[in-house]
């Protein structure tokens, strides 16, 4: 005994040869042991939760009881409102849906017309470009502002006005690309026609045109009316993007039970949405419009947070719903290949992250047609990304004044509020270095969703059933 220990004593690696030693058990062995045996404390090691734990802690057991709790605290929620208003069942008055898609389909189609028509004048004559430029500035303000005009006459329910004001804004950004993209092609074109005479001239760069764009100008430079496909123009038109180009990605076939599937889902999305919004959201509206005559106070505080669990539903039930359920059903239809409409948003550290992520479609369109443009005339990048932002909160207030028939500012505050929020987080990233700490995710989730929207949909439905004198 005293030749092994001395042994193990003295050997670099006792361990391992202690383990060797009683490796093989017999199977006769008892199963248990003196305390001389025994030996818990072997080595030295921190405790799991510690930050210099060798082994990591696996908090699945913790993240199933966060979800217990969740699902018990929102189930009770569930019972109470039961208990209190039973189920509220809106028969659905398709009739308050006509008159919105009457406004949306002429407000949409008419102007998308009107724009090729435009650019047929531009490369079929000698129109000046400040002609073409002044015709595309007078379209897209006409196509903006005759809804609202019709909507103040008309005075359509507000509901799907929301929709129709969102699709005039997508009419408006389509028709700035067409026409940005155009008048780009007619001054490509027309450098080659001088470079084709004159090898010497100053060639195009790759920040002016891809090798895909150029071949398709160089092919169909002696007919331009080939960039005037009116098929190519409509399918831009119908699909999920924004940014016009000569070309886009197609899937080779239709898959028809994928596409069941999602529409099946969009129904039952979109059904969610309208009970989440009839059974929780417009009692909790309503039950808090006397305490904001009141002021503010601990009750008020109290109903903002018992507003934002069903508004955050909502707002994910809307999300899905529209950049994963719908823009993919139409891209599935039209063949449409990129279908990268949103990425990890969620995961994002700060408001900056998620704007970029969030939208997709909206923020390659800014991108392409507003910041780049400005970065080309010489504007600072910090002044160009202050006017993206900007106008970003002009488009968010006029859907939601136009269609409420109630001009204000809150949804534009609520966005350029943001802007000194996002630079204070970048600030605060470089010195305390959290760039990537989940502190951010947890801060986006608190003031976007928890304080953010359950305050600005407070505001103004108060605005709407209280001044206007309706109800939603």
């Amino acid at each position: 005994m005293k030749s092994i220990l001395a042994e193990l004593k003295t050997s670099p690696d006792s361990i391992e040869k202690l383990k060797l030693l009683f490796a093989k058990k017999n199977k006769n062995e008892p199963r248990w042991q003196d305390p001389l045996a025994s030996q818990p404390s072997k080595l030295v090691r921190s405790s799991i939760f510690s930050t210099d734990a060798d082994i990591k802690a696996d908090l699945r057991g913790f993240f199933n009881l966060t979800m217990i709790v969740v699902f018990v605290a929102n189930f009770r929620l569930i019972l109470e409102n039961f208990q209190k208003y039973g189920l509220i069942t809106r028969s659905p008055d398709l009739g308050v849906f006509v008159l919105p898609a009457i406004i949306g389909l002429i407000s949409f189609h008419l102007p998308v017309f009107l724009a090729y028509v435009i650019q047929f004048v531009a490369f079929n004559s000698n129109t000046s470009p400040v002609a073409i430029w002044s015709l595309n500035a007078l379209l897209v303000i006409a196509t903006l502002f005759v809804p609202v005009y019709a909507g103040t006459i008309l005075k359509p329910h507000p509901g799907p006005m929301i929709y129709v004001f969102g699709f005039i804004c997508v009419a408006a950004l389509k028709i700035i690309s067409f026409a940005h993209v155009m008048r780009n092609a007619r001054n490509v074109m027309k450098k080659i026609a001088a470079y084709d005479k004159n090898p010497k001239a100053e060639p195009l760069g790759e920040h002016e045109i891809n090798t895909l764009n150029m071949e398709f100008i160089r092919k169909h430079k002696d007919d331009p009316s080939k960039l005037l496909d009116i098929k190519h123009y409509y399918y831009f038109i119908m699909a999920p993007t924004l940014c016009f180009q000569l070309s886009y990605p197609r899937n080779e076939r239709i898959r028809v039970v994928w596409l069941a599937k999602r529409v099946i889902e969009a129904i039952i999305c979109l059904a969610l949405q309208a009970f989440v919004f009839n059974q929780y959201m417009i009692p909790a509206l309503d039950n808090t419009i006397p305490l904001v005559e009141q002021g503010l106070s601990f009750k008020l505080i109290e109903r903002l947070l018992k507003l934002s669990v069903p508004s955050l539903y909502s707002w994910i039930l809307m999300f899905f719903g529209t950049f994963h359920y719908g823009l993919n059903i139409s891209a599935e239809i039209l063949r449409y290949g990129d279908r990268q409409f949103y990425l990890e948003w969620w995961n994002c550290h700060n408001l900056n992250e998620y704007w970029r992520k969030w939208n997709l479609p909206v923020h390659n369109w800014f991108m392409r047609h507003m910041y780049s443009p400005l970065l080309k005339n010489k504007v600072p990048k910090e002044l160009a990304l202050f006017l993206v932002f900007f106008v970003s909160a002009v488009a968010h207030e006029y859907i939601v004044s136009a269609a409420l028939r109630m001009y204000g500012y809150w949804a534009f505050a609520g966005m350029m509020g943001q802007a000194p929020i996002m630079v204070i987080q970048s600030y605060a990233e470089r010195i305390f270095r959290t760039k990537n700490s989940q502190i951010g995710n947890v801060m986006f989730w608190i003031s976007f969703c928890i304080i953010g929207q359950p305050f600005c949909l407070l505001i103004y439905y108060y605005l709407y059933v209280v001044h206007m004198k309706e109800t939603v």
